[in-house]
């Protein structure tokens, strides 16, 4: 499977305030896409809680790629929505 992630720019600034990446780097990652390519077998998806909130993780086992969602009534409604539940 593979994993396609865009960084915007603001994602990419981001980066730069919490010194994960350089300044000059900005103009480089800003709208690029970046591609991770996960074996389906290292692939898994989580519900959480965490207090009153759920989350959905959706992470490779290796621990490179992780998306944490907080799972609202919403987000739970589209994600059947568009599993066909």
């Amino acid at each position: 499977m593979t994993v396609i992630l865009k960084v915007d720019k603001g994602t990419a600034e981001k980066l730069v305030d919490e010194n994960k990446i350089k300044e000059d780097d900005v103009k480089n990652l800003s709208g690029e896409e970046v591609e991770l390519n996960i074996e389906d077998g290292d692939f898994f998806i989580e519900k959480l809680k965490e207090k009153h909130k759920e989350f959905l993780e959706l992470s490779d086992v290796e621990g490179t790629f992780s998306l944490w969602f907080d799972l609202t009534e919403e987000r739970k409604e589209k994600l059947k929505k568009a599993l066909g539940l």
